[in-house]
């Protein structure tokens, strides 16, 4: 009974829905479309692997939880969706709307800081590195509490993995594919503080953004 779930001709894409009957029961969709050729058994591993991490990580406060699995069946494709409960939005449209700036409340940005590190904390501990940790992979409800998303490109600790977003990707990954250890994640923990307290940066800015102006 789910409505508004987009068509996306992506390989992989994330987005929100609703429910029937109820504009306040809002969920969080990521689709997978799987097409029937010689990738077919890759992509498969790929999205049972993320749903093995997401199992694994159920137990824990700061993750997202997946509430249900679909599968629609095509004649040359296959689309997977996984379903996600929460009246939430990514961190990354939390830092830039009015709501936050108006807070000002330094404490609040301590708490987002916290559950991040807790979360990281608790993957680590698992020898999971994410892999792509930023805003946008990281939800935010109307209390403050966080939970982190997107286990696509996440691995085991020591295992090669060609996956990383520039902007929060460390000097040593933006030009070479390399084994990930917990490193990488903070990094991307850090840069995610500097644009949590600053807000606007220039160094965010994707239009002007190259890794050479990065490093």
């Amino acid at each position: 009974d789910i409505i508004n779930i987009k068509d996306d001709t992506n390989k992989r894409s994330v987005f929100c829905g609703i429910k029937k009957n109820d504009d306040n029961d809002r969920i969080h969709v990521k689709q997978f479309n799987i097409f029937i050729d010689e990738n077919f058994d890759e992509e498969i591993r790929e999205i049972f692997r993320e749903i093995y991490f997401l199992f694994i990580l159920k137990q824990y406060d700061c993750f997202v939880k997946l509430n249900d699995i679909l599968i629609d069946k095509e004649e040359d494709t296959k689309k997977i969706y996984l379903i996600f409960k929460g009246n939430t939005v990514t961190l990354k449209k939390f830092i830039s709307s009015d709501y936050y700036i108006n807070l000002d409340d330094d404490n609040l940005a301590k708490w987002i800081i916290f559950q991040i590190s807790y979360g990281l904390y608790i993957l680590h501990s698992n020898n999971i590195i994410h892999n792509d940790i930023k805003p946008s992979n990281i939800l935010i409800d109307e209390k403050g509490s966080i939970f982190i998303i997107d286990f696509g490109s996440s691995c085991f600790s020591n295992e090669e993995n060609n996956s990383f977003t520039s902007l929060y990707a460390s000097p040593e990954f933006l030009n070479n594919f390399e084994k990930r250890d917990e490193k990488y994640d903070m990094w991307s923990l850090g840069v995610i503080i500097i644009e949590l307290l600053l807000k606007e940066n220039e160094y965010f800015n994707y239009k002007k953004h190259n890794s050479e102006n990065q490093l």
